[in-house]
């Protein structure tokens, strides 16, 4: 989503923004459990898109576990695309998806995730350090854009990092601007 955004910023050209737009709802529609939790990857039948094939969790414990690094990924897109397009609805499924993983129990007390929030094993199973990292950045970055945008302005005492997280944008490296 965020490549897309960026071509859009640097060409001007607005399809690529519509892309994202249509992705991130298409994900909303189609990835969620009604724990807020997501599907890895939806087979949609090719002779007519609007019907789904499968619902599938390919690098989860299972189809119906909850990848921690996918979930941690849905926090990222929604973010960004909240970030891009004001649009509170991906705010909110941003925190939905945040919620979700927060209040799992089976999330560690430490904040680093098993790779699956439904890993058999736990808690023996392996822990996915990316998925933290990922979910860590996009909170900061999720608080900022809400600080800059008036929605949370208690968020905005926390000091001068968090009000300047996320403001930065892919490098244009001199592309359609001259610089």
């Amino acid at each position: 989503l965020k490549l897309l955004f960026w071509a859009t910023e640097v060409t001007g050209d607005s399809s690529f923004y519509k892309i994202a737009v249509t992705h991130a709802n298409t994900t909303i529609k189609n990835h969620f459990r009604n724990d807020n939790s997501s599907y890895h990857v939806i087979n949609y039948n090719s002779s007519a898109p609007d019907l789904i094939y499968k619902k599938k969790t390919a690098q989860g414990a299972a189809d119906e576990s909850a990848w921690a690094r996918g979930q941690a990924w849905g926090l990222y897109g929604f973010t960004e695309t909240y970030r891009e397009t004001k649009d509170k609805q991906y705010l909110d499924q941003a925190n939905k998806i945040a919620q979700f993983m927060l209040s799992h129990p089976n999330f560690p007390a430490d904040k680093i995730a098993y790779w699956d929030f439904n890993a058999p094993g736990i808690p023996a199973a392996l822990r996915d350090a990316s998925a933290a990292s990922i979910m860590a950045e996009q909170r900061l970055d999720q608080a900022a854009s809400m600080v800059r945008g008036g929605v949370a302005a208690g968020i905005a005492g926390r000091g001068p990092a968090a009000a300047g997280r996320g403001q930065t944008k892919w490098p244009r490296a001199g592309i359609a601007r001259g610089r």
